[in-house]
């Protein structure tokens, strides 16, 4: 980056690669202006974040879908179902995750992972603040048989879980 940003997204961004996002020097900022998820990484995906805020993600599918067609029969040629998921308000992970000098904030899933889902591995979390994110379950970072190689150096502060876990869910 050449300079500082906010970058307001109107959807969620897919990792289904191997990616670098360094906003050293800089103050990069991915906002989810509280509607859509921040990151989604598939088990394709290879991230590596530095030195970058992830902030107002938010993970919530809608209670249910309605569908209007004209043509009743022909309804399920052309209906494609999304990948939706209330799980991870800032990253949604099944691939592969380094963080270091980041930060997390305000980030709202109505389920698990108010910050981040794992269920892929996350190889390092270094120097990185989790504030004010809030779910069902994992407050700031939930976890579903994936792996959290390391965390070192990182601040959880004024997190918030419904249930359990106000930082971090563990569940194996």
């Amino acid at each position: 980056f050449d300079g500082d940003y906010t970058i307001t997204l109107g959807s969620t961004l897919t990792i289904d690669k191997k990616l670098t996002i360094d906003g050293s020097g800089h103050s990069i900022i991915l906002h989810g202006n509280d509607k859509v998820r921040i990151l989604h990484i598939p088990s394709t995906g290879d991230l590596s974040l530095n030195s970058v805020t992830i902030r107002n993600g938010y993970a919530e599918c809608p209670e249910e879908v309605s569908l209007k067609v004209a043509k009743p029969s022909q309804a399920l040629l052309k209906a494609q179902i999304e990948f939706c998921s209330d799980n991870g308000g800032g990253i949604f992970n099944a691939g592969n995750v380094s963080i270091t000098n980041s930060t997390f904030l305000y980030n709202h899933a109505k389920s698990y992972g108010g910050a981040i889902y794992n269920e892929g591995t996350i190889t390092t979390i270094s120097d990185t603040t989790f504030s004010t994110n809030e779910a069902g379950y994992g407050g700031a970072i939930y976890d579903e048989g994936g792996t959290i190689t390391t965390i070192s150096k990182s601040t959880f502060s004024g997190n918030y879980s419904y249930a359990d876990g106000g930082a971090i869910y563990i569940y194996n």
